[in-house]
C-alpha cells in the first residue's frame, strides 16, 4: 500500500491512477471502479476519511482543470 505523501490521504501514486482513469473512462464505470478502490485504501490511513479523502480528490481535479478542461 503506498504512503501518504506529506500531509496528504492520497500518494501521488493513487491521484496518477484517479487521473488516468478519468481519461480513459470519462465518467464511466472505470472511473468509478478506480475511484471506490483509490477511496477504499485511502480512508483507512490514520487521519484520513472519507471527506478528507474526496476534498483532496476535488482539488486534484480543480488543479487538473487549469491545463485541461475536462476535467470541469
Amino acid at each position: 500500500m503506498p504512503k501518504p505523501t506529506a500531509d496528504r490521504c492520497l500518494s501521488d501514486d493513487e491521484l496518477t491512477a484517479l487521473r488516468q482513469a478519468f481519461e480513459r473512462y470519462g465518467s464511466g464505470d472505470g472511473f468509478w471502479m478506480a475511484f471506490t478502490e483509490i477511496m477504499d485504501q485511502a480512508v483507512t490511513r490514520l487521519g484520513c476519511d472519507r471527506q478528507i479523502v474526496v476534498d483532496e480528490m476535488r482539488g486534484a481535479f480543480h488543479e487538473w482543470s487549469k491545463e485541461d478542461p475536462q476535467f470541469l
